[in-house]
């Protein structure tokens, strides 16, 4: 069983299969494909951005957000700093959730 974190997880992903499929997203007929590369790198920005905005360790935040491959790459970035996301989607606008 491996006990490393899970940011860690990813970022050894994305050194050993850079170019490995981590994330499929499909919407009707289209399918997106995010490779571990590209998952890490998005990750590596929100996470970036989410310390500018002043988030600190521990801290709770939440967003809404479209069923999208970026969804993921925020949950990857919290948890690389530490942070606790509370996502809310807005997949089905207009529709009371």
């Amino acid at each position: 069983m491996n006990a490393s974190p899970l940011p860690d997880r990813l970022a050894q992903r994305a050194r050993n299969c850079p170019d490995k499929p981590a994330v499929r997203m499909i919407d009707g007929s289209t399918v997106r494909t995010l490779t571990y590369r590209e998952l890490d790198a998005r990750a590596t920005r929100f996470a970036r951005w989410l310390l500018d905005v002043g988030l600190e360790e521990g801290e709770v935040f939440s967003a809404l957000l479209e069923n999208r491959d970026d969804a993921l790459a925020i949950s990857w970035a919290a948890r690389r700093c530490g942070l606790c996301f509370a996502p809310a989607c807005s997949s089905r606008a207009g529709e009371p959730t």
